[in-house]
């Protein structure tokens, strides 16, 4: 499984290792992307992730498929993200090089 985004027919956008089958997505260590203001910066624009299905047994093993007809486009994330994926869903503790300079994208 590789790391793509998949834009979902409701508008939502989640990241996650993917597979595509014939007609189904498999997807694990799901996170929902989420863009909100900086409050310290008003009208600065902040990106985060958020573990995609927080109420399973254990969201970073569950396993979720999704008929194709919900899914949009799939794409291949920016480094910095898949970065910021990887660190999320380690059981290692690791630095966060890029998290800051990922989160911290202005986007006007």
């Amino acid at each position: 499984m590789s790391i793509k985004i998949l834009k979902l027919v409701d508008g939502s956008e989640v990241v996650a290792e993917a597979h595509q089958g014939a007609h189904v997505w498999t997807l694990t260590k799901v996170a929902v992307i989420q863009a909100g203001e900086d409050p310290a910066n008003p009208g600065r624009v902040m990106l985060g992730i958020a573990p995609g299905i927080p109420l399973a047994q254990d969201p970073f093993k569950a396993e979720l498929k999704i008929d194709d007809k919900h899914v949009l486009y799939a794409y291949e994330p920016n480094a910095q993200l898949v970065s910021v994926h990887r660190q999320t869903f380690s059981a290692i503790i690791q630095p966060d090089s890029n998290l800051s300079s990922f989160m911290d994208k202005n986007l006007q």
